[in-house]
């Protein structure tokens, strides 16, 4: 399916402590055709109280996008890469990451219109399913 064809028409949005959140929800509604998480806190320490959500994020056929600073106070490079990875093996996930920032940068209004670009990018790129 295709973004717009009426098959669904919802992409989640996630942000930082938010992101779980949203990934949680990712196949609780048959509009929701994917996910784009800002700062998604897969690290050691946000593991012990968003962890629960790391399955249902992962485990999505839906496609996903995380988008980070290479600085995250929160998770490395290295976790998210392994996080996508993993994620990869059920349905296209993807990364982006933002060289030079910070995980509360990379929310900061300064950010927005590139956070924005990212992900109407991706969504251009197509890979929707249903």
């Amino acid at each position: 399916a295709k973004f717009g064809d009426g098959k669904g028409t919802v992409i989640l949005l996630g942000s930082s402590a938010g992101a779980p959140q949203a990934g949680a929800a990712i196949d609780a509604c048959d509009a929701v055709i994917g996910l784009a998480c800002v700062g998604y806190t897969f690290g050691r320490f946000a593991s012990i109280a968003f962890g629960r959500h790391f399955k249902h994020v992962l485990g999505s056929s839906k496609p996903r996008l995380f988008i980070m600073g290479d600085q995250d106070e929160f998770t490395s490079v290295a976790q998210l890469e392994q996080k996508v990875a993993y994620g990869g093996r059920s349905g296209p996930c993807e990364s982006i990451i933002v060289p030079r920032c910070g995980h509360f940068q990379l929310e900061s209004p300064a950010y927005d219109q590139h956070v924005a670009q990212y992900i109407m990018e991706w969504i251009k790129k197509g890979n929707f399913l249903n």
